[in-house]
């Protein structure tokens, strides 16, 4: 009788443990996804450099990125501005959020 315990004990940690390990996967998933809609938004700003000469906050991007839709209400915005002390130079911050399965994630 003390085995049985003992034994379902340990398949209640176990599953406890795997849907744990799941969550971990789907989150850290999540952000790859985040980062290479990212990538493909600072790509699609440096083919198309007219974008680049009007200073934005907050704005949608600029580009149609396809990563966002894999996201759970997946967004992405941009914010464009002159480089503090360098003439000609901008300073870009792209920014795509999404909710997670227990709050919002944002990657910066």
């Amino acid at each position: 009788m003390m085995a049985v315990l003992i034994t379902a004990t340990a398949c209640v940690a176990a599953c406890g443990l795997l849907l744990a390990t799941s969550a971990a996967n789907k989150s850290a998933s999540n952000y790859s996804t985040a980062l290479n809609a990212a990538r493909e938004e600072l790509e699609i700003l440096r083919t198309r450099r007219t974008a680049l000469t009007v200073n934005r906050t907050d704005a949608a991007f600029v580009g149609s990125v396809p990563q966002l839709n894999e996201l759970p209400s997946g967004a992405g915005t941009l914010s464009i501005a002159d480089y503090p002390s360098v003439s000609g130079l901008k300073q870009i911050t792209i920014t795509v959020s999404w909710r997670a399965a227990t709050r919002p994630a944002t990657s910066r």
